[in-house]
């Protein structure tokens, strides 16, 4: 039977760059070959990549192996042109192999797109990796924009800055604590033995003045609020605007943000040509936009449900968040 390990002249437990570099050596000497057998010893060789390069399907053969059935039998993807996703591999051996894919998480079952000529899937840690520079990026330009509308607060509604600072910090409590004792007191007049109306009365009515005065107290708050919130809207927008600059100004030059640059990702379209401009606009103008919206309804926690939707990727074959899968657009990993 096929052993591919044997073919690319590799240990069983080689890492993905031995495999690669193995893989890389042979496809050179066979493009100078000239005799028959070059081109289906160069299917073999891709083959071979193919299948040791993906987890899945390196666990499948690992296990398979072990059993003595015939690689060419086995259902694995041999286009001639090899397509991986680049993660770590399965140890060979049956037992060994459903161990580690019980310690990694794994992706569900081989890519369905193939990965574009002299690219492939990356590993998670290096989308991990580059999600983590640019959400870092973008999470100290957030910082920023609160640090300055506070100050632009302070010099241009000092008033109304002050104001809401003393009504949340001390006036509305103290005035919810005032509220509570009156209806603490009420209640004591209501179960006396016996109900002296009169007490109960008296009791009421200090509920409904204290109660009033947290209702001016609010009002107030409301009254600060409108006078600060077209500052805090405004930084906001052009927050978004420049995080959103940040995004597509370096994938437009280089089809990557700077933290997938660091990694050597670049995004590509689903039929393997490099993403276009209106492709990148749309990629993260969905996802700015879509923070932006709902940031006014569910505050900072918008980031958050944005964020899960963007890593939905790591379950999805060709590592597609919902986002990519709109745009038709995949990452890649340069070879």
């Amino acid at each position: 039977m096929d052993d591919y390990y044997d073919l690319l002249g590799v240990d069983a437990d080689a890492s993905t760059d031995e495999i690669k570099a193995a893989y890389r050596e042979m496809k050179d000497e066979l493009a100078a070959s000239t005799d028959d057998g070059a081109k289906a010893r160069k299917a073999k060789l891709n083959k071979a990549w193919n299948v040791l390069s993906d987890p899945y399907q390196r666990g499948r053969y690992d296990s398979e192996l072990e059993r003595g059935v015939i690689a060419d039998d086995l259902d694995y993807d041999d286009d001639e042109e090899p397509s991986t996703n680049g993660s770590s591999p399965a140890k060979r051996g049956a037992a060994s192999a459903p161990a580690k894919r019980g310690r990694e998480r794994q992706p569900i079952g081989p890519p369905t797109i193939p990965a574009p000529e002299g690219t492939h899937y990356p590993q998670t840690k290096q989308r991990l990796i580059a999600m983590g520079i640019d959400i870092a990026v973008l999470l100290l330009l957030f910082i920023g924009s609160q640090l300055l509308t506070v100050n632009l607060q302070k010099s241009n509604e000092r008033a109304a800055y002050d104001a809401r600072s003393e009504l949340v910090e001390t006036s509305i409590p103290d005035q919810e604590d005032a509220v509570d004792t009156a209806k603490d007191q009420l209640k004591t007049a209501q179960e006396a033995t016996p109900v002296v109306q009169a007490n109960v009365d008296k009791a009421q009515a200090n509920v409904d003045a204290e109660e009033k005065k947290l209702d001016d107290l609010q009002s107030q708050l409301e009254d600060a609020e409108q006078k600060l919130a077209p500052i805090s809207q405004i930084v906001m927008g052009v927050t978004f605007l420049i995080g959103f600059l940040y995004l597509i100004i370096p994938s437009m030059f280089w089809g990557a943000t700077v933290g997938k640059r660091r990694q050597h990702l670049v995004v590509y379209r689903e039929d393997g040509t490099p993403a276009r401009k209106g492709d990148l606009i749309k990629r993260y103008g969905l996802l700015v936009i879509a923070t932006y919206a709902l940031s006014f309804i569910l505050g900072p926690i918008a980031a958050v449900i944005v964020l899960f939707i963007v890593t939905m990727w790591m379950r999805n074959p060709n590592q597609q968040g919902l986002h990519d899968r709109f745009c038709k657009t995949i990452v890649v990993a340069k070879d």
